[in-house]
């Protein structure tokens, strides 16, 4: 899917959109974050998307699990969950923002996410 330095990011074949409403979906998303070393971890992306409000988008980093197999660590990580706002704060990183404009659509994306 994408690759940033060493790290390459891998989208699974598990994706699920739920439909809250007319204008209003919500996606699952299962992905793995691999370095060379061996070292991964696996987490879920939800994105919330909305063509009426596109500015209540959210994404958000949940169930991460870290791997490590030189370190023998295999564990959750709940420390390295987050969520960002379309409302307010920083920006998502720019592979989370395609990950939303290619899984909900400009219209739906907040304005300040559209640019890439």
């Amino acid at each position: 899917m994408a690759q940033l330095g060493s790290r390459e990011v891998w989208l699974g074949n598990n994706k699920t959109q739920t439909k809250l409403s007319s204008s209003r979906s919500f996606w699952q998303l299962p992905l793995r974050i691999s370095n060379p070393g061996g070292e991964q971890i696996s987490l879920e992306v939800q994105l919330e998307c909305d063509s009426a409000q596109p500015s209540s988008g959210l994404i958000s980093l949940i169930n991460l699990r870290r791997q490590d197999p030189l370190l023998g660590l295999d564990r959750r990580d709940s420390s390295l969950e987050r969520s960002w706002s379309g409302v307010e704060g920083p920006l998502p990183p720019v592979w989370l923002r395609q990950l939303s404009k290619s899984h909900c659509g400009v219209a739906k994306m907040p304005p300040r996410w559209r640019s890439i």
